[in-house]
């Protein structure tokens, strides 16, 4: 607050999450299987008091648990187009998100091309999944079959059923189909 007081101020992006609540984020969104377990660190395994190994029990049964999704995504206002099954997805300004190295460059090239990184994971079940998240850790995910890394400013998807989503940790979708 000092700081503030004194007349320092920084702009920074932030990215406008809409669901069933809006909510605004400075760092990163994701859905999937990642906001799922997410979601579930609110209520479930209360008695793992550590945060990261917490996330990290719940990322394992989500791995098994999630059901993929036929999703329509537009990218910029641009042509709609349907992917299958996403398993994930996480956008973002930085290049680590939760202690995973997600989006490996992000960082200089959101802050360059004033946009968004984002990658989803497509068709991944079971140990394809669990294969994902230890990839992510080193940021060697992305020459997975299925892992698509993409940018934008505007990032819109509907999809057939509900799916949960999660910015920083705060959950702005559990009941809309169109985000």
């Amino acid at each position: 607050m000092e700081v503030i007081s004194e007349g320092y101020f920084e702009t920074f992006p932030a990215l406008r999450c809409v669901g069933d609540r809006t909510r605004f984020s400075f760092d990163h969104v994701d859905g999937g299987f990642v906001a799922e377990a997410g979601a579930a660190a609110q209520y479930e395994a209360k008695w793992i008091k550590n945060g990261f190994l917490k996330y990290t029990y719940l990322a394992l049964k989500y791995v098994i648990k999630f059901k993929n999704v036929q999703v329509d995504i537009q990218i910029d206002d641009k042509e709609v187009f349907r992917v299958d099954d996403p398993s994930a997805s996480v956008f973002g300004f930085s290049d680590e998100i939760a202690g995973f190295n997600m989006l490996p460059g992000n960082s200089y090239l959101s802050r360059k091309n004033k946009d968004i990184g984002f990658v989803f994971a497509r068709g991944l079940k079971g140990l394809n999944r669990l294969k994902l998240i230890l990839k992510t850790s080193s940021g060697k995910h992305l020459d997975m079959k299925g892992v698509w890394l993409a940018r934008g400013r505007k990032i819109s998807i509907e999809s057939e059923r509900v799916l949960v989503w999660e910015a920083e940790g705060e959950l702005f979708n559990e009941t809309e189909k169109k985000n």
